[in-house]
């Protein structure tokens, strides 16, 4: 939550007022003012370059604790809310991006740094330049100190700088990559910065801290003097920021480069990135354009956000990720109204320090008594978004659609008005629970056995979320709404309603349509339309923040601390928001033509034949009639509900978030989600590479994967940052989240594979223990034939057995060879209308000559083991034997010796297989 402090201290408030250009968390007050980042004070003279050191006593909260935004931070401590303090406007700061070239050491462990590359200025006029490594050891890296040195005298000799800065803004696209090659790293800078998505930047997001722990962040520092090469004594505070937080999700730098204007330069054949030293040593002019081209790309990309902020947004300072900048300009938008709006109130305590002094006050946000009551049953509530694969394989050749809910979590945020926390009620009635309701509960349910698409979600420890036709779920008003206009039998165990305020407006209106404007305004696909969408979708992310439990690694620290709240975070928000947009996507499956299918959902938007234009997708439930008025408020020209994106003739369903492209539709971009298969950096077309590697898949199959040392590693062990390559199983088989049926050999690609349709599962508890048994089964199989099928469906079927039947196959028995041994005991005993016609040598020579090796001795014990009814599953395997033996004893009674409930299949498939 966001908090502010204030410490009555003279002295400190005077050392203060001497630290120039310190900056505001990227966690806002609840009317917010200047944004910029903590910043280290660096001072030093040149050449002699000594190190500097800084010391920080930061902890981290356990969950629970109070948790405080200093407002202002400086390196050394906390600074007095009352103090005269200058801050930084990011229009008047200049910006020095950095880019660093390196190799693999041969050890694989370490870095080579051939250079390191910089552009420095304060808008399009600006100065480049290079330093190369003189040794390629450790002792050939520079410091950071002589980094801004060397880059500040070149901008100043250029004429880009007119005088030395007191202020600037250090940036990188992926800054732990480039940051970490500097010699001081390690023991000086990491102390000054925090992790942040993988990355680094400033410290200044929120810190969670114990207010009796308060006077543990008195000022300590040590401040180093050193002077530049006119002997004059220089002070700069140096700001991280990682362009990458800034640029829109997932974008590399080449991405930001063509967003900004300026290509990244591409290493041409025979010179590859993993060998730039050869491209260095053999091309050295080109080896420097393309290191301070990557340079130019991270500071035009900082420019433009800072103009982006100011001009576009109406801030006055730089946020250090998109998520942070969205909540600063959200939190203007909302003014005073913010603590209402959330349901939190300040909270003021004196703290006495421990060793004497004068009491501080603090001051802290907390969610009001009657918010708090119910705020763990609301994250109880909280899910995803709904993702499963209905199909697997390869569909049919014809006109499959990939149809998106636009902007639909942005959209749906327009619902969430102020709640009235002091009036919620419980409630047992599901019909209360309708769309537009705030309501949560923990209900019991059961859907009619034909259903298609259940849409109650269930959580399961090990494998994300299930739909089944019955169970348990803790779910939301939309969901509960959709689930009884399909006939759901709903109890609801416990449910709670808190009603919005009356008469009040959305919260979050008035910011979507100011996001969605900007995004008109400008060129669909250009870097301010790009960011302005960036902005909506990250403000959503806010309000989950710090809900989930996950940690992340505390860089300063060297530990694992759980990610706090961001300022806006609310789980009834946040509940209601992801509950019905699972309800959105469920109201709109079961609006599709029964005839029709669909391949997939993943979130916002889903994969089927069936065509909007010619009305074979229903969208007039209460859902969509909700989501559509949200959606005209803040684009009345928005058009429908859902929308075209990609469009192919087959395609292939792996598996939950696994589908690609088998043939493409002409004018329309390939479907592919990967399933989280790494294509390596060399393959151009990646969807044949994943068609490829569907279609020839083997068991036992293993892929590379590559990943960068992690934060963790580089941190605690003072390592570089390298790509590390593992080989990991590939796993494309589906995930059984749904049960497969009606299997068939396909067409794909000049190849037959396997394909299936599919239905819920009856509960929660069959779906995991078919998910266990193929977790068991691709270790030395893969799904891709009908033989392969039938040995996963008997091994499912067997195990959901074994525990049940009074006579058990052997260890590794297939269920048709068991089949065939309690046969022997029915036709030895002369049961189920089966005559012992045969000698049982006969009969043995018999069996065996139809592929069931026997051994007349078998029969001796046959005649007298016991036999019991409902043992034998209903499978292809075992309905084949059941059709040879009827062809020689056409009375045998065979039905009860099969599984009950299965028995009604049996003469399907022995009609099927008559005809085949």
């Amino acid at each position: 939550m966001d908090t502010y402090m204030d410490i009555d201290d003279p002295k400190l408030a005077e050392l203060m007022k001497s630290a120039s250009a310190s900056t505001a968390s990227e966690a806002p007050s609840p009317t917010p003012s200047a944004i910029s980042g903590t910043a280290p004070r660096f001072e030093f003279d040149f050449p002699a370059i000594s190190d500097f050191a800084f010391s920080t006593d930061f902890k981290e909260p356990s969950h629970g604790d109070w948790k405080f935004d200093f407002g202002e931070l400086s390196l050394n401590g906390i600074v007095n809310k009352e103090a005269k303090r200058r801050r930084i406007d990011s229009l008047n700061v200049p910006i020095l991006a950095i880019d660093t070239e390196y190799v693999l050491h041969e050890n694989g462990l370490n870095n080579i740094i051939l250079c390191y590359s910089y552009a420095i200025g304060f808008d399009d006029n600006y100065t480049t330049g290079i330093i190369e490594t003189q040794s390629k050891g450790r002792d050939g890296r520079i410091s950071l100190a002589k980094l801004l040195i060397t880059a500040i005298e070149d901008a100043l000799e250029n004429e880009t700088l007119d005088a030395w800065p007191e202020a600037i803004i250090l940036g990188a696209h992926f800054l732990r990559a480039d940051l970490f090659t500097l010699s001081d790293a390690f023991t000086d800078i990491k102390a000054n910065v925090q992790g942040v998505r993988k990355s680094v930047a400033s410290l200044g997001d929120a810190y969670g801290v114990d207010i009796d722990e308060i006077k543990d962040r008195i000022i300590r520092r040590e401040q180093f003097t050193k002077y530049d090469k006119s002997s004059k004594k220089r002070t700069v505070d140096v700001l991280f920021y990682d362009s990458m937080l800034l640029a829109p999700a997932g974008k590399s730098l080449a991405d930001v480069g063509a967003l900004v204007g300026l290509p990244k330069i591409e290493i041409e054949p025979p010179y590859r990135i993993e060998e730039m030293d050869v491209f260095q040593r053999e091309q050295p002019e080109k080896f420097k354009a393309y290191a301070i081209n990557d340079a130019e790309i991270s500071y035009r990309h900082l420019l433009k956000m800072i103009y982006f902020v100011v001009e576009e947004l109406g801030l006055n300072g730089l946020p250090y990720t998109v998520g942070g900048m969205a909540t600063r300009k959200f939190l203007n938008t909302i003014g005073d109204d913010y603590r209402k709006a959330f349901g939190i109130r300040q909270l003021s305590k004196v703290v006495w320090p421990k060793d004497g002094g004068k009491p501080k006050t603090v001051k802290g946000d907390i969610p009001e008594p009657a918010r708090a009551i119910l705020e763990q049953f609301a994250i109880d509530c909280y899910h995803g978004g709904r993702n499963e694969c209905f199909m697997t394989g390869p569909t049919e050749v014809g006109q499959w659609n990939d149809y998106d809910a636009p902007s639909c979590y942005t959209v749906i945020l327009n619902a969430c008005r102020p709640l009235d926390y002091e009036a919620f009620y419980m409630c047992s009635d599901p019909a209360a629970f309708t769309v537009d309701v705030c309501g949560l509960a923990r209900v019991r349910f059961g859907f009619p056995p034909d259903t298609r698409f259940p849409c109650l979600p269930v959580t399961t420890e090990e494998y994300g979320l299930y739909y089944p036709l019955e169970g348990e779920s803790y779910c939301t008003a939309p969901e509960i709404a959709v689930a009884m206009s399909m006939g759901c039998d709903i109890q609801i165990l416990q449910g709670f309603i808190v009603p919005w305020v009356e008469g009040a407006e959305s919260v979050f209106t008035e910011f979507m349509q100011f996001v969605r404007h900007k995004r008109n305004q400008h060129v669909k696909g250009s870097f301010e339309e790009r960011l302005s969408k960036e902005l909506g979708n990250s403000l959503y992310g806010k309000l989950a923040q710090g809900l989930s439990g996950k940690t992340a690694f505390d860089v300063a620290q060297g530990i694992s601390s759980r990610i706090q709240p961001s300022p806006i975070t609310n789980p009834y928000f946040a509940a209601h928001v992801t509950g019905f947009a699972r309800a959105l996507m469920s109201e709109m499956l079961n609006g599709i033509d029964s005839d029709k299918q669909v391949v997939s959902v993943t979130t916002d938007g889903f994969l089927t034949n069936a065509d909007l234009d010619k009305g074979e997708i229903k969208l007039d439930g209460p859902v969509c009639q909700q989501f559509r008025r949200l959606y005209h408020l803040i684009d009345p020209d928005g058009g429908e509900i859902l929308e075209l994106k990609h469009r192919a003739k087959q395609l292939i369903a792996m598996k939950t978030r696994g589908q690609i492209t088998a043939e493409e539709e002409y004018g329309f971009e390939p479907v592919i989600a990967k399933a989280g298969v790494q294509v390596p950096k060399h393959v151009e077309n990646q969807h044949r590479h994943m068609l490829d590697l569907y279609l020839d898949r083997y068991p036992d199959q293993t892929v590379p994967y590559t990943t960068l040392t992690s934060s963790r590693q580089q941190f605690m062990f003072n390592r570089d940052m390298v790509n590390q390559t593992k080989d990991v199983r590939l796993n494309l088989e589906p995930d059984f989240k749904r049960q497969l049926v009606n299997p068939k050999m396909v067409l794909v690609d000049g190849k037959q594979h396997i394909a299936f349709d599919s239905k819920p599962h009856p509960c929660r508890e069959d779906g995991e223990f078919c998910r266990r048994r193929l977790d068991l089964w691709r270790k030395n199989n893969c799904l891709k034939t009908m033989e392969d099928w039938e040995s996963l469906e008997e091994d499912i079927l067997l195990a959901k057995l074994t525990d049940q039947l009074p006579i058990r196959p052997q260890t590794g028995e297939p269920v048709d060879q068991f089949f065939r041994r309690m046969f022997l005991r029915v036709y030895a005993q002369e049961l189920y209308n089966v005559p012992r016609t045969y000698t049982y040598k006969r009969m043995a020579e018999w069996l065996t000559a139809k592929g069931y090796p026997t051994n007349p001795g078998q029969f001796g014990y046959a005649s007298t083991a016991p036999l019991a009814e409902g043992m034998i599953p209903v499978t292809a395997s075992t309905i084949r034997l059941l059709h040879l033996l009827l062809g020689e004893f056409p009375e045998f009674d065979y039905e009860p010796l099969f599984v009950a409930d299965q028995r009604c299949e049996i003469a399907g498939w022995l009609e099927r297989l008559r005809s085949s």
